[in-house]
């Protein structure tokens, strides 16, 4: 039987593959421009980018997954309370959330009181859930990090993100020699900004070589606590942490 807490999480899935089909056509169109000019000074090779900015529409449809996973949890809630009680009140239903806390102090304050009408088993299954419960490594937790980057879209503004690069394919040429070659992390090149330094000469007579970089990017958060995370897997691990952990656990209690 399909809840509507499956809706939700069935929705936040279809706006995590647009998500990803929109990400990809991005990269596809090759969203950057490179120069390659000489040091005088070094007489090396350096490489400059310019980075397109990430096309809004990401951010919304990041939003849009995160609302949906937020929501899917809410309605497990509700559903498990009802299953307890058989009536909630529009008051009572008002009151009920999924409580996500990094703190237990938080959780015991303020969080118990949104899941009171749900059964004892419940509940201890809720609490079971917690970030807080990793200790040092609450802030990291999926679930915290739904709670803190849908808090900041909801209430907010939209999520900012930027590109960092991953890695450089680097084309050779077979008659080319290293004679120096030095990369640099690139993050959100709104401006040319340097890349590369080379210096390949010829093995035949010592001219000068061109070579072909070719740079792999990513898009990441900018936001604490994802800041640099990479967006996709983040979204997927928030999923993963929703559909393996908290549904099986908690399903059979309705």
């Amino acid at each position: 039987m399909l809840h509507s807490f499956d809706e939700k999480l069935a929705r936040a899935d279809q706006h995590l593959k647009t998500l990803e089909d929109k990400l990809y056509d991005w990269f596809l169109s090759h969203p950057y421009s490179t120069t390659d000019d000489i040091d005088p000074e070094t007489a090396q090779n350096v490489v400059r980018i310019k980075i397109d900015a990430v096309p809004t529409e990401i951010a919304t449809l990041i939003g849009d997954c995160l609302y949906n996973f937020r929501t899917s949890l809410d309605h497990l809630a509700h559903a498990l309370a009802w299953r307890c009680r058989g009536h909630l009140s529009d008051e009572e239903s008002t009151e009920m959330s999924f409580p996500i806390f990094k703190f237990e102090k938080g959780f015991l304050e303020r969080g118990k009181g949104r899941i009171k009408y749900l059964s004892t088993e419940a509940q201890t299954a809720i609490q079971g859930l917690q970030p807080y419960l990793a200790g040092d490594k609450a802030e990291s937790q999926p679930l915290w990090l739904l709670e803190k980057l849908q808090n900041i879209d909801k209430h907010r503004a939209l999520l900012i993100t930027a590109t960092a690069q991953r890695m450089i394919d680097l084309v050779n040429p077979a008659r080319g020699a290293l004679k120096y070659m030095k990369f640099t992390v690139v993050h959100e090149a709104t401006e040319y900004t340097e890349l590369a330094r080379y210096w390949f000469v010829s093995r035949k007579d010592g001219s000068r070589v061109n070579v072909n970089i070719d740079p792999t990017f990513q898009v990441v958060f900018q936001q604490q606590p994802a800041k640099n995370l990479e967006i996709v897997a983040t979204l997927h691990a928030i999923r993963g942490s929703i559909a393996d952990a908290v549904f099986p656990k908690l399903r059979p209690l309705l």
